[in-house]
């Protein structure tokens, strides 16, 4: 998958990750979505492999 930008898990609250991208946007992403996120979006988050 090509990354269209990278990002980061900054804290776990619960099965919520709060993520950060690269240019410092912040999202709450539930952890059973984090896959369909990435898939979708394009997002590549350091230490995930779905």
């Amino acid at each position: 998958m090509d990354c269209v930008i990278k990002a980061r898990i900054v804290k776990k609250y619960g099965d919520l990750f709060l993520i950060e991208n690269e240019l410092g946007g912040i999202a709450l992403i539930p952890s059973k979505e984090l896959c369909n996120a990435m898939n979708k979006l394009g997002i590549c988050i350091e230490g995930v492999k779905c």
